[in-house]
């Protein structure tokens, strides 16, 4: 079942927060308390998949109204229930909620040529292909430091679910990305960046 972060029990938030904590690195991490206050505002979506009452997988989702482009900001699930199907259970209810709203999901996956653990990275992104995603080819992304220690992230993008109408969402591409550096990373608009992630939409576009 996909429930909301406020609908969930006290003992459900407190396993939520732990997912999200132990899942991520502290450069990919916001503090957990702007997550719950961007939901607040309606401009961001915290799910979990409970089973038997148990939260087993998290997703946080940037969806910014009036907008048909929505951001899965963080997917996790619960260490010792990982190759059990539960993600893909949590990706597959993701993506029949944006087809009921006509939203498309954009996906950050962590580029595989770059860094440590490339099978690993590898396997992320297979999983979100297998599971209805497609990768973004010939666009090269950053994600800015998140934790104050000047490290940026070389990224690729994804989209799910597959959309026949790839002209109409890749043009709003850049005003999203805009949004997703003010509002998600705060970032001010001539963030070196974003200029750089603009700029290389636009020969990404172009091609």
């Amino acid at each position: 079942m996909l429930k909301l972060y406020d609908s969930l029990s006290k003992k459900q938030q407190e396993d939520f927060s732990e997912i999200y904590y132990y899942s991520f690195p502290s450069y990919e991490r916001r503090p957990f308390e702007i997550l719950i206050e961007n939901s607040i505002t309606g401009n961001y979506q915290l799910y979990a998949l409970i089973i038997n009452n148990h939260v087993e997988a998290i997703a946080c989702v940037f969806t910014p109204k009036n907008n048909r482009l929505c951001l899965l900001d963080y997917f996790a699930v619960k260490e010792n229930n990982r190759g059990k199907g539960i993600g893909s259970a949590l990706f597959q209810e993701l993506i029949n909620r944006m087809k009921s709203l006509e939203q498309i999901l954009i996906l950050e996956v962590e580029d595989p040529t770059f860094g440590e653990n490339n099978e690993e990275k590898i396997k992320r992104i297979h999983f979100y292909e297998r599971n209805g995603a497609i990768l973004i080819q010939n666009y090269n992304y950053l994600l800015p430091d998140l934790d104050g220690n000047d490290q940026t992230t070389p990224m690729k993008l994804m989209f799910a679910p597959n959309s026949e109408n790839t002209i109409q969402w890749s043009e709003n591409l850049p005003s999203f990305i805009n949004l997703v550096f003010r509002d998600l990373y705060l970032c001010n608009e001539d963030n070196e960046i974003l200029s750089l992630n603009i700029k290389n939409l636009s020969v990404f576009l172009i091609i």
